[in-house]
């Protein structure tokens, strides 16, 4: 599950076994039809034991995850909700707002849309069920995780407002090393496979 306070809060009580997990991997489509047998390959799994977890069941969840080609870190409960909060709910959130924006827009601009279009609004395609419960279950981290972003945006709106091209271009400038600085931990299969073909 994507918000671990909520899940452990349910199971902790009854098994004491229970070592939480979250694979950082998906897509935004759901279904046995969409399985993919490399979908763990060199993406990172979060475990979130508790300190009554039993060792030997985290040993076991640790060793069947890495079968998977997975890579392992833990964290505390709360520290994976806020990072989660931030990494993945708040840019579904940012690409929910997007879309909307632009289905709002009567010249219609989706039926134009190319690369740029496509990657930013792929994830509005998950599951809207899900993703209603992932943003209540994890409100709180996620206003801030919003919030933070809202302080770039109303940045970047400034900038534009005032021609400020120098201003603009480092931040730009920034933003592209720290994606790139990223890229094997974003694209794993990219990486892998070039690292594969020598």
């Amino acid at each position: 599950a994507s918000i671990k306070g909520h899940v452990i809060d349910t199971m902790a009580r009854d098994y004491a076994g229970f070592v939480p997990g979250h694979p950082i991997a998906g897509s935004e489509h759901s279904g046995v039809k969409y399985a993919d047998e490399g979908l763990f390959r060199g993406r990172e799994v979060i475990l979130t034991p508790l300190e009554t977890t039993d060792l030997a069941a985290v040993n076991e969840v640790e060793a069947m995850w890495q079968l998977t080609g997975a890579y392992l870190s833990q964290m505390a409960v709360d520290q994976h909700d806020a990072l989660l909060a931030a990494s993945s709910h708040m840019p579904h959130m940012v690409s929910y707002a997007l879309t909307r924006a632009l289905e709002k827009d009567p010249s219609d601009p989706m039926t134009h849309g190319g690369g740029a279009l496509r990657d930013m609004t792929r994830i509005a395609g998950s599951d809207p069920l899900m993703w209603t419960d992932i943003a209540l279950t994890n409100r709180k981290a996620l206003l801030l995780a919003i919030d933070a972003f809202e302080v770039e945006v109303a940045a970047l709106r400034q900038m534009v407002a005032d021609s400020d091209g120098d201003l603009m271009n480092d931040y730009f400038s920034i933003c592209r090393r720290h994606r790139r600085e990223h890229d094997h931990v974003l694209n794993p299969m990219t990486q892998n496979d070039t690292d594969s073909t020598g």
